[in-house]
């Protein structure tokens, strides 16, 4: 449609936004240092949001690599953490167990923890998202429009994320509306 009136997608959509904050996404690097490194290269370079790929090995060191990359991009820095796939598989990940993570990430002022159970665990996410004082970001392994619904509708997320990929245009832009009315 936006070939044929010659007219960008966000113009055929309808969006309301002009402008949305794109935010870098990176691995986390073996020690705080490098980490710190890579977090305030980019911010050097005009991020302003920068989600680390992190996986679900959280252990008394991250405490540090935490720390350092919130010290080195200082507090107006976005800071996301995406535990994700496939590490969300992993044995022994519940929600109490992602409960625990997200309090060493409220410590570091992180603005949204991704994917921190699997997929499918609507009861699961629920009960994190009450349970934790940060945003919970799920979504991009869901398939089908209705799978948000069910998150949306229970409130159990704070931040979707739907794979245009995964599910498509359209029915990414029925959910982005979905979650815009939903609050």
């Amino acid at each position: 449609v936006g070939k044929h009136r010659g007219q960008p997608c966000h113009a055929v959509w309808g969006t309301r936004r002009r402008r949305v904050r794109a935010y870098a996404s990176v691995l986390f690097r073996d020690d705080a240092k490098a980490s710190a490194a890579l977090a305030e290269d980019l911010a050097a370079r005009g991020f302003t949001a920068i989600k680390f790929g992190w996986g679900n090995h959280f252990e008394p060191q991250d405490d540090e690599r935490l720390a350092a990359i919130r010290e080195a991009i200082g507090p107006a820095i976005r800071f996301m953490i995406d535990f994700g796939v496939p590490d969300y598989f992993s044995p022994g990940v519940t929600p109490k167990s992602a409960e625990r993570i997200a309090r060493l990430l409220e410590k570091h002022d992180v603005y949204f923890f991704e994917e921190p159970l699997p997929p499918y665990d609507f009861d699961g996410y629920e009960a994190l998202t009450r349970a934790a004082c940060m945003r919970i970001a799920t979504g991009e392994m869901l398939c089908h429009g209705y799978e948000f619904d069910r998150l949306i509708d229970r409130r159990a997320i704070d931040v979707i994320q739907p794979d245009a990929y995964r599910i498509g245009v359209t029915q990414t832009l029925r959910v982005a509306r979905r979650a815009d009315e939903a609050g």
